[in-house]
């Protein structure tokens, strides 16, 4: 699923069948500063970018401002933390830049 940044991200619980329901996202910033790109694991993309745009995130100070180029939505951590650790190894490559320009 793919999100542009002008979509409202949910981060209020969601219950389906009794069972409590969170989900996880991937995403992908884009420093405003220098071009290059951050992936990353959430639960809350919106928080998490003001996060890295305050300049609390210690790998990233030096590069802000950030703005969101993809987000992919999972139902589980660990489904979101494979998919993230899949997209690093990409990094660089024709399949990563294929993702980040939406073919």
């Amino acid at each position: 699923m793919r999100f542009e940044l002008a979509v409202v991200i949910p981060t209020e619980n969601l219950y389906i069948s009794g069972d409590f329901f969170m989900p996880h996202f991937i995403y992908i910033l884009q420093s405003q500063k220098d071009n290059k790109y951050y992936i990353g694991e959430t639960s809350d993309v919106a928080a998490r970018l003001l996060f890295h745009n305050a300049g609390q995130q210690h790998s990233t100070r030096n590069r802000i401002p950030f703005k969101v180029s993809l987000i992919e939505q999972f139902e589980t951590r660990k489904e979101a933390l494979r998919r993230e650790k899949q997209i690093k190894s990409w990094k660089g490559g024709n399949a990563f830049k294929g993702l980040i320009s939406g073919m």
